[in-house]
């Protein structure tokens, strides 16, 4: 029995150790992209293990007043330049890379400045959102902000729930937060992208404020030497067992 709860321990001390790490990212806030202030240089980064790409122009704050769920200020990541400057415009992209191994489970992300038309004569908001998933298929989803005269509403085909953290008027933030998008599937990268309004002389923008992410942590698995040992000291200890038994 003694011999059977030793190899249980010890086999069990062998198993791959998987653990969770929630990473709640804010990716700007009044000190500039990642706490720098006047962050300019290049247009690839790392913020709370993630690997970041702004395309093609480099990052940039906006900020924006929100009245709910109380008066301050709200700020997200954008690219500079552009129709509309220092958010994500048509032909602009924010990229997510969680790097190699298992990916990550995204937790929720939260977007700003996302309208659905009649407050600034822009047309209706239309995100894309382009996920390399961790067993290599990828995918597009949208979000889009609701028709006339809502100035909450969002369709898209995103799994999980949204919620509206500021409404989205002239007042307001247009700040949203999306939550357990993808379920349990793991993702390697996210690329948050703007669809064209061609009609409309203004377009579809937003900045991404921030996301939080569990990662999965493996520890290595021995080597083959290891369970070699391991076979041998078991070997020794059951040895020892019939020793004892033939002298009792």
């Amino acid at each position: 029995m003694r011999m059977f709860r030793f190899f249980s321990l010890f086999a069990g001390a062998l198993l791959c150790a998987v653990s969770a790490m929630a990473s709640p990212v804010e990716f700007c806030s009044s000190g500039g992209v990642g706490g720098v202030v006047g962050y300019v240089s290049g247009n690839s980064w790392t913020n709370g293990g993630i690997g970041i790409t702004s395309n093609p122009g480099g990052p940039n704050c906006k900020s924006k007043s929100y009245t709910d769920p109380s008066s301050g200020t709200v700020f997200g990541l954008g690219v500079s330049g552009g129709r509309t400057g220092d958010e994500i415009d048509f032909r602009e992209s924010i990229k997510l890379d969680f790097g190699p191994g298992p990916g990550a489970t995204v937790n929720s992300f939260e977007i700003i400045v996302f309208f659905n038309g009649p407050e600034f004569n822009d047309p209706r908001e239309k995100g894309i959102l382009a996920v390399v998933f961790a067993n290599g298929t990828e995918s597009e989803f949208y979000f889009e902000a609701d028709a006339q005269p809502s100035t909450t509403g969002l369709s898209s085909n995103l799994g999980g729930s949204w919620t509206n953290r500021s409404p989205m008027t002239s007042a307001g933030a247009g700040w949203f937060e999306f939550t357990n998008p993808f379920g349990d599937q793991a993702v390697r990268s996210l690329k948050f992208l703007s669809v064209d309004r061609p009609t409309s002389s203004n377009n579809s923008d937003y900045a991404l404020k921030n996301l939080a992410y569990t990662t999965a942590v493996t520890e290595p698995v021995p080597e083959p030497t290891t369970y070699a040992l391991m076979g041998l000291g078991l070997l020794g200890l059951a040895v020892m067992r019939r020793r004892k038994s033939a002298n009792a």
